[in-house]
């Protein structure tokens, strides 16, 4: 698809990126995966693809993220989210939303935008990530330190949809939530 395209345009933009999420997630070179990932933000900001701009900061934000590079990857998505806003997409805003609840270094803030991003995925009718915020917002509470008591229902509907849509990795995840809890407890 890359060798297809003389020229930048939406189609080349979003396949770049995925190229570099493919290198980076497949192969493990995350080098030339986060160059990848620059060339096609550039690439979008060159041809003004607000769409394909967005996509491709939360794959290099991805990137830091995977590398440790926690307090620069933020800003990044927060930029994201805010251009996915202004596009009304809200699949891509509860996508980003969901990537600065896990890791964001501020509790109240990544509180915050999980319950942001529970809202977006109910609306959307959006099962799994419903289970992944729900599973956030319990790690959340005892990282926090706030009752331990409450996340319990939370797991429940994260154990009910995890089986309903057959997800054994989101089922693990509630468990191991679980687990934590109880040792917090």
């Amino acid at each position: 698809l890359l060798g297809h395209y003389a020229e930048p345009n939406p189609l080349h933009v979003r396949a770049l990126a995925i190229r570099s999420q493919c290198i980076g997630n497949n192969e493990g070179n995350f080098t030339e995966a986060h160059l990848l990932a620059e060339k096609s933000l550039e690439m979008a900001r060159n041809i003004g693809d607000k769409q394909s701009e967005a996509f491709s900061l939360s794959i290099l934000a991805g990137f830091m993220l995977l590398q440790g590079s926690v307090s620069e990857a933020i800003p990044l998505l927060e930029q994201s989210l805010a251009i996915y806003r202004a596009l009304g997409d809200k699949v891509g805003q509860a996508t980003t939303i969901d990537w600065l609840s896990i890791n964001n270094l501020d509790l109240e803030r990544a509180t915050a935008y999980a319950q942001e991003g529970l809202d977006l995925c109910r609306e959307l009718g959006d099962l799994a990530g419903v289970a992944s915020i729900l599973t956030t917002l319990a790690r959340l509470t005892y990282i926090r330190g706030d009752d331990l008591s409450s996340p319990a229902p939370w797991l429940e509907e994260v154990l009910s949809l995890a089986r309903q849509l057959g997800d054994q990795v989101r089922e693990e995840e509630a468990l191991i939530t679980y687990g934590n809890l109880a040792y917090w407890q």
